[in-house]
């Protein structure tokens, strides 16, 4: 499972980003960090959430989420 995908969802459902201002395939932690509210500490939850999901649903997680 596509960490960046996962985390695309998690940004546009919790407020910090719009999805008619950025697309998936465009984030990168840089510009999360630079463009958004959110901050390595946040970055560091959503990392667990996302393991925690992926392991919930037996899938292996693919952290794609380029810098």
């Amino acid at each position: 499972m596509s960490y960046t995908e996962w985390l695309y969802d998690e940004l546009v459902n919790d407020g910090f980003i719009d999805e008619s201002e950025y697309e998936a395939d465009e984030l990168t932690k840089s510009l999360i960090l630079t463009s958004t509210e959110v901050d390595e500490d946040d970055l560091d939850n959503y990392a667990e959430q996302f393991k925690e999901h992926c392991d919930s649903r037996g899938d292996t997680p693919d952290w794609d989420l380029e810098d």
